[in-house]
């Protein structure tokens, strides 16, 4: 089985745009993808949120991507009903995936 097969699940990416209002004021707003991305998505387990304790408090759940998959830190990701921040990125060792820390928000 191909690492592409275990991409069983689709997500909307979110990217955030800035913009000054009439005041001067900077807003954000967010943009989502019409094209879906390919991931899988999981819970943390009990000992994953345990070892993340004091670093990661707030991250409850992991997404793994296709690596050349474009995703930063200012991202969000719309799974089904639910919307995820991006906490953190880690790139495979051997740039065969990435692997995003997530809050659900």
């Amino acid at each position: 089985m191909a690492f592409t097969d275990l991409l069983e699940h689709t997500i909307y990416l979110q990217t955030v745009t800035s913009s000054q209002n009439a005041f001067g004021e900077w807003t954000e707003s967010y943009t989502t993808s019409t094209t879906g991305t390919s991931c899988r998505m999981s819970p943390l387990t009990g000992e994953e949120m345990t070892a993340a304790t004091g670093r990661w408090d707030d991250v409850s759940y992991k997404g793994f991507f296709a690596s050349g998959t474009s995703i930063n830190l200012t991202d969000r990701l719309v799974y089904g009903s639910d919307t995820f921040r991006v906490k953190d990125r880690i790139i495979d060792s051997n740039f065969h995936h990435i692997t995003t820390l997530l809050v659900k928000l």
